[in-house]
């Protein structure tokens, strides 16, 4: 076997160094981001999620935090109504509920009021 063969003793054991250096630079780099934090994601808001967060313009003024049930209770008392002004975490800015997808389906799911006897 010649010293250029891939199999001979001197690429095998460059070869044995390189993958030793290669391991050691995975490990070190897994060590340092298993010790990452991001900022804010200990402390979320207002629960576990924050699509579950919505706010609404009620009587000129912005209400909220909402959790899902309280906003559905308001679409069933019709408070929030199609031209209410809407927000969440995540949106631009305000926008109508009835141009808003996620209370739109909320409206869908929300029962109508009880009949009167």
């Amino acid at each position: 076997m010649d010293e250029s063969s891939f199999f001979s003793l001197d690429k095998l054991v460059e070869f044995g160094c390189g993958m030793a250096i290669a391991t050691q630079m995975a490990h070190s780099m897994n060590a340092s981001l298993s010790h990452m934090r991001t900022p804010g994601a200990d402390y979320p808001l207002q629960g576990s999620h924050t699509e579950d967060v919505h706010y609404a313009v009620l009587d000129g003024q912005a209400t909220g935090p909402l959790s899902t049930t309280e906003f559905a209770k308001l679409i069933a008392e019709k408070r929030v109504t199609g031209s209410t002004y809407v927000w969440r975490p995540g949106m631009a800015d305000w926008r109508r509920a009835a141009d808003d997808p996620a209370t739109l389906r909320l409206v869908a799911i929300t029962p109508p009021p009880v009949p009167p006897e």
